[in-house]
């Protein structure tokens, strides 16, 4: 009798711990790679305590006069930050999860195309693809990339 307690409720205490290990959480669910719709950008976002940080991985490379890590952050309007490598660099800081909305809200986004930052914030469609709009001031005057998890 005991020895089947004993192996239900081990059974049972497993099934609990194994259950809980593989629960995302809804903040978390924007983490991984992802890859743009253009396929031209490949990012890489994370979490580092409350805030989500997209950073560059792989970026279709048009200019084939050197290799894409050759390339630097040459417009950006810090010169100490202009010989800085694009691959590696933080594309999108500061996102931080809106519960009530589901979306990641109050992030900044840098372009290094531009040498720009915009506010930026981000979801994840009904489809599984993540959102992410830049913008000045106003979301309803800004971009959104489409991208997909990879």
């Amino acid at each position: 009798m005991f020895k089947v307690i004993r192996i239900s409720v081990i059974a049972l205490l497993f099934t609990v711990w194994s259950q809980a290990a593989t629960v995302v959480r809804m903040d978390e669910v924007i983490c991984g790679r992802w890859m743009s719709e253009d396929k031209d950008l490949m990012i890489n976002i994370s979490k580092q305590n409350t805030e989500y940080t997209a950073t560059i991985v792989w970026f279709d490379d048009r200019d084939e006069t050197k290799k894409m890590e050759e390339h630097v952050d040459g417009l950006n309007p810090e010169p100490s930050l202009r010989n800085r490598k694009l691959v590696g660099i933080n594309m999108i800081e500061k996102l931080e999860y809106a519960p009530e909305s589901n979306t990641w809200e109050n992030g900044v986004m840098y372009d290094a195309q531009q040498g720009r930052q915009w506010n930026s914030c981000a979801y994840i469609n009904q489809k599984g693809e993540l959102k992410v709009k830049s913008y000045w001031h106003l979301k309803f005057l800004g971009k959104t990339r489409t991208f997909k998890r990879i």
